[in-house]
């Protein structure tokens, strides 16, 4: 009798923390409704159109992505590219990222929120609490190839 009644708690206690671990609440966010859409290309940075990327601190506005991308060229001699579709909440028509030339920053003038330009991360500052989508980026620097993907 007592290993029965032992079961039924164990097992009462299994059922509540299922129920219970899928009942967290969750903060609303909109970055898992940015969509997809495949980034697969390659740009020549010794061309005129990229040629500022060749510099470490320079960025670029691309087509591609859902609202475009920006691509960073960082000081550690790193490409960094992002989704220029704020993660606070993909749906506002108007809202994009840009690289703030005064304090180099990512951030959105429609929501206010402000990503940091080395991982795309956002600051206190704004309502966005999830990251930019990012994109791979490889360089050859035999080629001045830069390809971006995702």
């Amino acid at each position: 009798m007592k290993s029965n009644i032992s079961k039924s708690i164990f097992l009462l206690f299994i059922v509540a923390g299922i129920f219970l671990g899928s009942c967290k609440s969750k903060v609303e966010t909109y970055d898992d409704q940015i969509p997809y859409v495949n980034v697969n290309f390659t740009i020549q940075t010794n061309s005129l159109m990229f040629g500022d990327l060749n510099m470490p601190g320079n960025w670029t506005y691309l087509n591609g992505g859902f609202k475009g991308i920006i691509v960073y060229h960082g000081f550690d001699n790193n490409y960094y590219a992002y989704e220029r579709c704020c993660s606070f909440d993909p749906r506002i028509t108007d809202a994009r990222v840009w690289v703030n030339e005064e304090s180099f920053m990512l951030y959105d003038s429609v929501c206010g929120s402000e990503f940091f330009l080395l991982d795309g991360t956002p600051t206190a500052d704004g309502p966005a609490i999830s990251p930019l989508r990012q994109f791979n980026t490889e360089y050859n620097p035999a080629n001045y190839t830069l390809h971006i993907w995702n």
